[in-house]
């Protein structure tokens, strides 16, 4: 049940992992001050996903519904995909939208798997606490096992979204319910109260990350719970019987520690649980799809789920707009668009020309080693 994967010293940092950790540590942390994050959240209009992105409509026959107050979206590969059925949680605190790296991701794992991919958007914090969350959770449950079978299910999430796979994994285990055939989880967060005295080391080392407003995000989860309860901090409840687990997971992290102690224990509680750790990685790293070590995150689920022969290879426009100049420009937006709506409560998108100076560097930077290669 040990890890597969080299340990991350044995490998270093790809430059397009040190072009972005360095783009990122450019701009301010959204957790850094508490009060301002509790200020902004509880002063908030409704929160909106992000539009789903051109690239992804052209590539997958896309079904929304709304199950009570909440959306779900399903997207199908326009190709000949496989059977796979992902159900997929989006980061982001428990109190933040879905943004567009999460549809990244949820491209990134089209391409890699041909499955069918069902996204719900889950009640956030501080309006909702994860006692909604679960209930609605409860509801997608059964509409997938509905239409498919659960050896073919998978459930995946990155962050909270992750944290909050593993816990109604558990709840199902608890339940009585069919469990899915496998769970992934990318950068998990498996503790709201981020006590581990290992988090001081690293804090200062991740570029996006940071305690203080991350902890008040945690503690609105709870609602009033022991945050230290397994359907808020899955570290704390028993894994035994869960289906195989992997996880993929960067060092320049502060949810490190916990997720390393978590493998500890899942494996001593017999569960086969997989570490994938990468040097110098991010945290969610997996959502710049365009670096190396977002590459081997996909390559490694394809070879998970047996999906080889469902790999989808982009061209034309989805490959243009899925050219990693484009992907930093989109993803530097993104994040300007959040920082702009969390002080103001415009939801206006504004181009942000940071963004598009780092796409440029980057395609210099791309161009420059290709050049080195044909001499």
């Amino acid at each position: 049940m040990t890890s597969d994967f080299k340990r991350p010293s044995l490998q270093l940092p790809s430059l397009q992992m040190r072009l972005m950790g360095g783009i990122l540590r450019t701009q301010p942390k959204r957790f850094d001050d508490a009060e301002a994050f509790r200020r902004d959240r509880l002063n908030r209009e409704p929160p909106q996903a992000a539009p789903i992105p051109d690239s992804l409509q052209l590539q997958a026959y896309i079904s929304h519904e709304r199950l009570g107050e909440q959306s779900v979206f399903t997207l199908q590969p326009k190709w000949d995909g496989s059977d796979w059925h992902i159900v997929y949680l989006h980061g982001g605190a428990y109190a933040e939208e879905l943004v567009s790296p999460h549809w990244a991701i949820i491209e990134a794992l089209l391409h890699a798997t041909g499955a069918t991919i069902t996204v719900p958007l889950y009640p956030l914090a501080p309006e909702h606490t994860h006692r909604e969350a679960f209930e609605f959770l409860n509801k997608v449950n059964r509409r997938v096992l509905a239409r498919t079978p659960s050896q073919r299910c998978v459930w995946c999430g990155d962050s909270a979204g992750g944290g909050l796979a593993l816990a109604f994994v558990q709840h199902c285990r608890d339940a009585g319910l069919p469990l899915p055939a496998h769970l992934i989880l990318f950068s998990p967060w498996l503790d709201v109260t981020l006590t581990n005295p290992e988090i001081a080391a690293i804090e200062p080392r991740d570029p996006t990350l940071s305690r203080p407003g991350t902890r008040v995000a945690g503690e609105w989860w709870a609602g009033g719970s022991d945050p230290r309860s397994p359907l808020v901090s899955p570290l704390y409840g028993n894994s035994e019987g869960l289906p195989p687990i992997m996880i993929y997971q960067g060092t320049a992290d502060i949810l490190l520690p916990d997720v390393r102690r978590y493998v500890q224990q899942a494996r001593q509680e017999g569960v086969d649980v997989r570490l994938h750790e990468f040097r110098g990685a991010f945290h969610v790293f997996m959502a710049a799809t365009f670096t190396p070590e977002a590459k081997q995150v996909y390559a490694g689920i394809r070879r998970l789920l047996g999906t080889e022969e469902h790999i989808h290879h982009t061209a034309g426009l989805v490959k243009l707009i899925s050219w990693p100049p484009i992907k930093i420009a989109m993803y530097m937006n993104e994040r300007a668009r959040q920082r702009h709506q969390s002080r103001t409560g415009d939801r206006q998108t504004s181009v942000n020309p940071l963004a598009w100076l780092a796409a440029l560097a980057a395609l210099l930077v791309l161009r420059r080693r290709r050049s080195r290669r044909k001499v």
